[in-house]
């Protein structure tokens, strides 16, 4: 989801009257997704660079690329992938092509009164180097709290449909509190902070938290940048990201 700015429409898209307006609702730059789709016969373009492991003995850089693509005004399909994983140590370098995601997003409830705007995501995760297949359906729920501020939710599951048995299913979520500071002076940003993870019933648990801000230089264009750091349970000390997002 993306709460930032009209919290860049999601979870302001929660709010009837702008649910379907012709502006930008992207999926990055946090973790959360939209319950909103992109529109009918809509294409958009979502592009990134993220650093992980930031002053640790090894880096990773990814390249994350999402295209969307509306089928109809409350139906989209998408590809998604880091591109390249590159690993960086003192001693070698090594680079390799990332997992490729096929999906498609359903926009099935608009808000009313309390009641969240409601997606459901469906995506499966199509190997590049010999990594498991798997499928991952997810929840999206975005709530405009206020015309300045959204909260959006995701819950999910990963379902290993290959490697079963060295791979466990596990259950992810995802909680973004979006700010839209153009409501009190004539700037078009937007700033967030959430928290998110995973959890192996019985077996581990993983928790990180990031934060950032977008930039609107048109209803159809953003930039944004965020700082990512872990909480429990995995060990990346801080990681950093930007991107760009365009609809079509």
């Amino acid at each position: 989801m993306k709460v930032t700015r009209a919290l860049t429409l999601a979870a302001l898209s929660c709010l009837p009257s702008l649910a379907h307006a012709d502006e930008l609702v992207t999926d990055r730059p946090d973790v959360a997704e939209s319950s909103q789709v992109v529109g009918a016969r809509r294409f958009q373009v979502e592009v990134g660079a993220d650093v992980s492991g930031v002053g640790a003995s090894t880096t990773q850089l990814s390249l994350p690329t999402k295209l969307r693509y509306g089928v109809g005004e409350r139906f989209e399909v998408h590809l998604e992938s880091g591109l390249l994983s590159a690993s960086f140590t003192q001693a070698e370098t090594s680079a390799a092509l990332d997992k490729v995601d096929v999906g498609a997003k359903v926009h099935m409830l608009d808000a009313r009164g309390a009641r969240p705007s409601l997606g459901l995501l469906l995506a499966l995760g199509v190997p590049t180097q010999g990594e498991e297949v798997d499928l991952r359906p997810t929840l999206a729920a975005d709530w405009g709290l206020a015309d300045w501020l959204g909260l959006g939710t995701n819950l999910g599951l990963t379902l290993p449909l290959t490697q079963r048995e060295t791979s466990a299913d596990a259950v992810r979520w995802a909680s973004a509190l979006g700010f839209d500071l153009g409501a009190f002076a004539p700037v078009p940003i937007g700033i967030y902070a959430e928290v998110f993870g995973e959890f192996w019933p019985g077996a581990f648990v993983r928790v990180q938290a990031d934060a950032g801000l977008t930039y609107m230089i048109t209803d159809l264009v953003q930039l944004d940048a965020y700082a990512r750091t872990s909480i429990y349970g995995a060990d990346e000390v801080l990681g950093l990201g930007s991107g760009v997002s365009v609809k079509f």
